[in-house]
């Protein structure tokens, strides 16, 4: 006796564009960028934006002609709210606790961050964290150390924050905000902290009033906290930039050190200004300048006196790139070219 199976109804979901574009049973469903997305409905197109907050969870869905189409709250860690009074519209869009994909097919209800699959309700991860030797005395399985409301876990790219909560007084809120949302390169070491240099002494500061002033302090730093640093190969390129105030001098002493042999360091060579969107803390762009002209930037920019961004290699200056950023390209970015003009005509004549 044959047994007859016969299949209903298959569904798939393929994503394209590394993520952005969404096929659903092979036709475009929607396309992910950042600030929204837009939906394909029967060949009509229909933009849609999020308004986020400061974690970078979709908390409202907005139409093109301002609608609030769709209403997200949350549990610290992420579960979504269910009831009408806190949720309108739940299932218009899967996008929402830090942006994350909520998957509810069979009832698996987890968040896709790329690299691991995050269950909100227990909430743990659904595989070790790669980076958990780091972290010995935390579960490798813990969601941001137990503590969704200070920390999150946006991409596993290499990003490495070294600010405090507060600096003389004032929050750091919105460079913890540029750090999240800033699409960096996947090879590049991103490195953000405060940055001083009084004529005599120069480095970067880690959390409160940690000086990181030597080759060696910094070395450290890299060992303990950058898996590009420490998985780093013979021969391998390796560009670090530090998103820290007049910390170019700092860059070129690093630079002069055998420690940081052929690795290219970058830096401002004046104040580092970061601009957010204010309502979405998105991360615009940042620019160098001196204190009293970084006032202007918004409104006279033709009265702004620009710095630049040096690069180091060896001791030696390789490249200096514009601090003026008007099509928000800027060093540690996704794309961004680093080679001087030598090197620009060796690569257009393949000469290795």
């Amino acid at each position: 006796m044959k047994q007859k199976i016969e299949v209903l109804c298959v569904d798939s979901t393929d994503y394209l564009l590394g993520g952005s574009l969404l096929l659903n049973n092979g036709k475009v469903d929607k396309y992910i960028f950042s600030g929204g997305y837009c939906q394909n409905t029967d060949s009509t197109l229909a933009f849609n934006y999020f308004n986020q907050d400061h974690l970078g969870n979709n908390r409202e869905v907005v139409d093109s002609n301002g609608k609030v189409v769709q209403i997200n709250n949350y549990y610290p860690f992420g579960t979504p709210f269910y009831d009408e009074a806190n949720t309108t519209n739940a299932s218009l869009q899967p996008f929402k606790y830090n942006g994350k994909e909520l998957d509810m097919m069979h009832g698996l209800n987890t968040y896709d961050y790329g690299a691991r699959q995050y269950y909100a309700a227990l909430p743990i991860w659904d595989r070790v964290d790669p980076l958990c030797e780091k972290y010995y005395s935390i579960s490798p399985y813990a969601y941001c150390a137990n503590n969704p409301v200070k920390h999150i876990d946006p991409d596993g790219k290499e990003k490495i924050s070294l600010l405090s909560a507060y600096t003389n007084g004032k929050s750091n809120k919105d460079l913890y905000k540029e750090v999240r949302s800033f699409k960096d390169e996947k090879n590049v070491i991103n490195i953000w902290a405060h940055g001083y240099h009084d004529g005599k002494e120069m480095g970067i500061v880690q959390g409160k009033n940690k000086q990181i002033d030597t080759p060696e302090k910094m070395i450290a730093i890299l060992n303990k906290d950058s898996k590009v640093w420490r998985n780093r190969k013979n021969g391998e390129k390796i560009i670090i930039v530090l998103h820290s105030c007049k910390a170019s001098a700092f860059a070129q002493k690093l630079s002069q050190s055998s420690l940081f042999k052929d690795v290219l360091i970058v830096a401002p060579t004046e104040n580092l200004t970061v601009e957010t969107n204010k309502e979405t803390g998105e991360y615009i762009r940042s620019e160098v300048t001196n204190e009293e002209d970084a006032n202007k930037l918004s409104n006279n920019r033709d009265e702004v006196s620009f710095g630049k961004w040096a690069a180091y290699k060896n001791g030696t200056p390789y490249n200096s790139y514009p601090g003026e950023s008007l099509d928000n390209n800027t060093p540690g970015s996704v794309g961004f070219n680093y080679l001087n003009i030598s090197d620009k005509i060796l690569n257009f004549f393949k000469i290795k």
